[in-house]
């Protein structure tokens, strides 16, 4: 698990990495909303802040909380603009930028985010990171399943 307090995924260049998620070309909306629901087990899970960035949509910055919570957001650029942009001003203007951790192939990005002293993390690391949360909600749930059979024995004698 990387150490940071905020991740920041750069969305249509991981929506392109990953190969589960390239076989939604027909609708966008939906590829993104897959995008969201599979990190947001790191969210969940490690506690971690997410912010999802996507190029343009719109005449100004939107930002959506698919769930009303604060710490999970989509940030969609104005028509124009990149996410690239957004990802490195909000790096830029941090209190703590070595506390971000940007998912992103892209290496521009990787360089100017290192200069304000954030990390970049590729893909294949944010997927590795997914499946870790995965496996240890699985096996905290196999913990509380044998707990709980273990004190129902025990009050019920069985």
């Amino acid at each position: 698990m990387p150490d940071c307090e905020h991740l920041l995924i750069d969305g249509y260049n991981i929506l392109h990495a990953w190969a589960a998620l390239k076989g939604f070309p027909v609708n966008i909306d939906i590829a993104r909303d897959q995008l969201g629901d599979t990190v947001r087990i790191i969210h969940d899970y490690d506690g971690i802040r997410i912010t999802l960035i996507f190029d343009g949509r719109g005449r100004e910055i939107e930002v959506v909380r698919p769930s009303n919570d604060i710490t999970f957001s989509y940030i969609f650029t104005p028509t124009g603009e990149t996410a690239d942009k957004i990802i490195e001003q909000l790096v830029a203007n941090a209190n703590r930028p070595q506390g971000i951790l940007v998912a992103t192939r892209d290496n521009m990005i990787c360089e100017t985010i290192n200069a304000f002293g954030a990390q970049s993390l590729s893909p294949e690391a944010l997927m590795d990171w997914v499946c870790t949360c995965e496996s240890g909600q699985m096996e905290k749930l196999k913990k509380m399943k044998k707990d709980s059979d273990t004190l129902w024995r025990i009050r019920y004698k069985q």
